[in-house]
């Protein structure tokens, strides 16, 4: 899709590894051209964005376990920490709280779209 997708969620076997499949914007008009298959960690959701208007793509990705929301972009070229760490006892579903449509940004670098 030409918009953010979600890559799993915390109700759905996140304590298991799963098999998910990109699908490429149709006519290849989108940052994708080709479908691909891929996996994705026990523990972790994600979210990605083919921006095929500005030719770019974004993905965010945290964990259930984990304290800090990662993202990407081919605006900034590589993946970095994204804004603050989840805190313990306060956020439920940790970093994962985080992985949705609002914290990822294409226009920002790296896509971070969250405080510091």
């Amino acid at each position: 899709a030409n918009a953010y997708v979600a890559i799993g969620d915390v109700a759905s076997d996140i304590n298991l590894a799963r098999q998910f499949a990109v699908t490429a914007v149709t006519q290849r008009a989108g940052f994708v051209k080709n479908d691909f298959e891929a996996t994705l960690s026990a523990n972790v959701i994600a979210g990605a964005f083919d921006n095929a208007a500005n030719n770019r793509f974004g993905v965010i990705a945290g964990s259930n376990k984990g304290y800090n929301v990662f993202t990407g972009s081919s605006v900034g070229g590589s993946v970095s920490q994204c804004g603050k760490p989840a805190v313990k006892g306060t956020d439920a579903d940790l970093a994962a709280k985080y992985v949705v449509t609002g914290s990822l940004e294409l226009a920002n670098a790296n896509g971070c779209n969250r405080p510091l």
